[in-house]
Formats: structure tokens, C-alpha cells, sequence
């Protein structure tokens, strides 16, 4: 498993007291199983544990279709200064498609109590906002990009990788270099263009 996505960025850009659900977007730079979400937080006073979603995006950037809820991180988890928090779940993620992780406090916030997630105010390429509900996600460019860390399992590329079957002859036609090798077809070479034709019999 590895940090197949990041921005490690941890200042202090606000808290979640004035919208219930945050998120973040990213675009995905190769193929991987997701497996756990990092982000950095810090609360206070006593929120209610943290709800965290993958959603790809609409047109707009903005999450649009839930694509898996992953693990509650636990209130009691979380301290006053900002530390990396895990939360897990499995997904097959596609290179070129963008993703949002959303939060979510599972209890009421206030002034406090609250949660802050943090980010940078000078970051760019990375859409992030919040609202109030699922439907009409709002950008607020002050304030700024969301701190996280994408673990997965590279998707190694499967180009190429059919194997030959190996009970037909190779011997008429194709030299006997074109037989398997695992996990590739290679050297199909023909002899003097020959082309290969099937004898019929019995008519």
C-alpha cells in the first residue's frame, strides 16, 4: 500500500461551524484500489463523530454520485492540534477521473463545538467547498484547499498480457518462436507471407 494522492497541507482555513458537509476534489493520476483516507484535523470542544465519503464530481467539480462511505473517524480520536486521522474503505479508482472526499459530523456543531479540517489558502488545481445538504455545494475560494492522503494498491496494466493457446501447430506458417510465453503473446512472425489456410475434406 502507498500515498497514491496527496496535499499535505495543514493550516488552519477555518471551521465547520457555519456549513454542515465539506469537501474536497482531486484528480486521479493512475489506476489503484483506494484502500484508506488520510486527512488532517483538529475539533473543539465535543463534536459528534466524522462521517467520510468518496463521491465523484459533476461538471462543476462538486460531488455529485457517492461512490463509497468509509469508516467513521471517532471525535475521541481527534485532539486540539492537527494530526493525520485514517479512514477506510475499499474502491477501484480510474486515472483521469475526478473524486471528492466529503465530511460529515455525525452530531450538531456550534462555536464550539466544531471540527477543522486543514488546508491551505495558497493551493490551487484542488476545488473545494461546502453546504449545508447533498445538492447545492457551494465554493468558497477563502477557504482554500483541504489537507489528504490517498493509500491504495496500484492496478498493475493488463495491455498485452493474453496468453497463447498452445495446442494449435505452429510449425506451418509461423516459426517456432511465436509459442507462449507466460502472461504474452510475442514473436508472431510469418515465413514468406504465407497465409494460412484451413484444407477441407470429405466433399
Amino acid at each position: 500500500m502507498v500515498i497514491t494522492e496527496q496535499n499535505n497541507s495543514t493550516e488552519n482555513i477555518g471551521y465547520n461551524d457555519d456549513y454542515i458537509y465539506y469537501f474536497t476534489s482531486f484528480a486521479a493520476t493512475q489506476n489503484y484500489t483506494l484502500t484508506k483516507i488520510t486527512l488532517p484535523l483538529l475539533k473543539q470542544g465535543s463534536p459528534g463523530d466524522l462521517e467520510v465519503y468518496l463521491y465523484t464530481t459533476n461538471s462543476n467539480g462538486y460531488p455529485s454520485t457517492q461512490i463509497i462511505k468509509l469508516t467513521d473517524i471517532t471525535a475521541a480520536s481527534v485532539g486540539t492540534t492537527f494530526n493525520w486521522h485514517d479512514s477506510t474503505g475499499t474502491t477501484n479508482i480510474v486515472t483521469g477521473t475526478r473524486y471528492s472526499i466529503v465530511i460529515k459530523p455525525t452530531a450538531p456543531i456550534g462555536n464550539p463545538p466544531r471540527y477543522a479540517w486543514g488546508g491551505n489558502y495558497e493551493s490551487i488545481g484542488i476545488l473545494s467547498g461546502n453546504s449545508n445538504d447533498l445538492v447545492t455545494f457551494q465554493e468558497k475560494a477563502n477557504r482554500g484547499t483541504r489537507g489528504f492522503r490517498i493509500h491504495g494498491t496500484i492496478i498493475a496494466s493488463t495491455k498485452g498480457e493474453k496468453e497463447l493457446r498452445t495446442k494449435f501447430p505452429v510449425t506451418k506458417g509461423l516459426n517456432a518462436r511465436s509459442q507462449k510465453q507466460t502472461g504474452r503473446i510475442t514473436n508472431l512472425v510469418p515465413q514468406e507471407s504465407k497465409v494460412l489456410q484451413r484444407n477441407k475434406s470429405g466433399i
